[in-house]
């Protein structure tokens, strides 16, 4: 009747309309799921569940004691199968995203490798429904446009990607190259972004130790926008050549989360902490309880009454107020989110906090 694995029940019921629905068994569900990342666990310290017997696994580092990591997979898989009479299926890839894909794809093969380099080709083929911020609304402006695998996203420039999807055309466009930063995390473990920074030398001027914060700061704005989360929490810990630490942590009001307003937030915490007069060997700033990343756009942009007098109307990003200058709406491009670009492309350092 074309029913498929993937399908709703609401999907399922068109195709068939005698379908019978049997209420699943959710303790069986449970505890089949903890045994799978019971036998996962004993070959990473960082398993991730996902949806019901599916998990994460984070094998970096692990070659030397485990081997490659697809032998490692085939040794779960073995395990699986034999202590708990399960069919296994695994994706090998770089990120959460691709391996993802790939489990599914595995299907049918039992296991696929995405090898290095090679996540966008991979991805190129599939239906865009494969990339998670492709969601029930982004998917229909997508298939209005004929716009159906993911290659087709790959070719869109980002203005043209920009006006389809909206706001999610970034993260979108991201996805479709195969780009996921997201870790795996453990439950329990909550999401953070730690950086440390030692001093070329022991120092107590504050300009010096104020550069080394700017670009602590900088990376971890960086890493907070490519992985999507927002830091409610932010904590700056100084330690002295004595080997003595001082810090001070705050929570981040909701307009100071994200950016440039960031940024200054974490050096004036600095400048909060009443240093001693010993001097500063490390720096360390600490971005925690994580929350996803959600931006309310404004709900009408101003007209401008210079150029554009008398006619009212919702300016988008794109559009210009006047000959050579942006519409002054909080959608505009922000130099900081320029840099983060260039930054994520070129490495982190491509562009750093300089002196006058």
């Amino acid at each position: 009747m074309g029913v498929r694995i993937g399908n709703t029940i609401g999907e399922a019921r068109k195709k068939c309309r005698d379908l019978i629905v049997k209420e699943p068994d959710i303790d069986l569900y449970r505890r089949a799921t903890e045994a799978i990342g019971k036998i996962a666990g004993e070959f990473s310290p960082l398993v991730e569940p996902a949806r019901s017997g599916r998990h994460y696994l984070d094998l970096t580092g692990t070659s030397r004691l485990l081997g490659p990591p697809r032998d490692v997979a085939e040794t779960i898989k073995k395990r699986i199968n034999e202590s708990l009479t399960l069919p296994a299926d695994a994706g090998l890839a770089t990120n959460k995203l691709v391996s993802r894909v790939a489990s599914f794809d595995a299907s049918q093969r039992d296991l696929i490798e995405v090898p290095v380099g090679t996540e966008k080709s991979y991805l190129s083929p599939h239906q865009v429904v494969v990339l998670p911020a492709v969601i029930k609304e982004t998917r229909s402006r997508l298939l209005d446009l004929n716009i159906r695998v993911v290659e087709q996203v790959n070719k869109l420039t980002s203005d043209l990607l920009l006006a389809a999807v909206g706001p999610t055309a970034f993260l979108v466009s991201r996805q479709s190259f195969g780009i996921d930063p997201s870790p795996v995390t453990p439950p329990g473990i909550v999401p953070r972004v730690i950086l440390t920074q030692e001093l070329p030398e022991d120092s107590n001027n504050r300009d010096v130790i104020e550069l080394a914060i700017h670009n602590l700061a900088l990376d971890g704005i960086l890493r907070l926008s490519n992985s999507g989360f927002d830091a409610i929490g932010l904590m700056l810990t100084v330690t002295y050549a004595d080997q003595k630490r001082d810090g001070r942590s705050i929570a981040l009001p909701a307009q100071s989360r994200y950016g440039e307003k960031l940024l200054i937030a974490t050096i004036d915490l600095f400048r909060k902490i009443e240093t001693r007069r010993v001097r500063i060997r490390r720096v360390e700033v600490d971005y925690h309880n994580l929350k996803p990343h959600c931006e309310q756009a404004d709900l009408w942009s101003l007209p401008d009454s210079t150029t554009n007098a008398g006619k009212a109307g919702q300016l988008t990003q794109g559009q210009f107020a006047s000959e050579g200058q942006p519409t002054p709406t909080s959608r505009t491009p922000s130099l900081l989110g320029a840099m983060n670009l260039i930054r994520t492309r070129f490495g982190s350092s491509s562009i750093v906090w300089g002196t006058s």
